[in-house]
Parts: structure tokens; C-alpha cells; sequence
């Protein structure tokens, strides 16, 4: 699990919290995220799997994950409580030459 955001992502939305009662049957199955869009678990309380990339991480408190777009990954509850929720970022929207320099860090004249 060792991807990261993009440099200069923006949060586009928050996911409800989730518990071992209520994460949804599509989080349980192999999911993927579209183009763009990155997710990144927080976990409140409890412990909770995360399946992704042939990989299983047990994320807690204090742990998180990033999930890369169009990657398959799964949650799989692991029969204790649980509270955790998602981040969602999209890349960051470049529109020309000078915007790219300029998320680069880079000078352009």
C-alpha cells in the first residue's frame, strides 16, 4: 500500500463513516475509482482490511491508505468495531504549460 496523492490534489468529497454494520456490499467487492479521482481511508476508531493490489493492510487509528484510480481494492471487515470514512481528491487541473511549471515548483519566463 504505498501509494501517495498527487502533489496539489483537491479534496472533491467526503464519504459517510462507516462501521462493521454498514460498509456498503460495493466496498466489499472488488471496487475501483474512476480516472482522476484518488481516495485516501481514515480510520476513526476500530480496525478494518483494506485488499488492494494483490496486498492486505490492516489499517487502525493513526494508519492510512491511499487507493490510486482504476485499482481494484476491497474492505474486509474483521469482525471487530470499526468507524472509518473516505477522502476523495482529483488530480490536480492543469491548463496550460505555465500551470504545470507552476505546480512544479519551476520558474517559467
Amino acid at each position: 500500500m504505498d501509494a501517495t496523492l498527487p502533489i496539489h490534489a483537491t479534496l472533491k468529497d467526503i464519504s459517510a463513516t462507516y462501521n462493521q454494520d454498514t460498509i456498503s456490499r460495493a466496498l466489499q467487492t472488488e471496487e475501483k475509482l474512476p480516472v482522476e479521482l484518488w481516495a485516501q481511508v481514515v480510520v476513526a476508531d476500530g480496525e478494518v482490511d483494506l485488499k488492494m493490489s494483490g496486498k492486505t493492510a490492516r489499517l487502525t487509528p493513526g494508519t492510512s491508505a491511499v487507493i490510486p484510480p482504476e485499482t481494484p481494492f476491497t474492505f474486509v471487515p474483521t469482525g471487530k468495531p470499526v468507524r472509518f470514512y473516505l477522502n476523495y481528491f482529483h488530480e490536480p487541473l492543469l491548463a496550460d504549460g505555465k500551470s504545470l511549471a507552476s505546480q512544479l515548483g519551476r520558474r517559467v519566463a
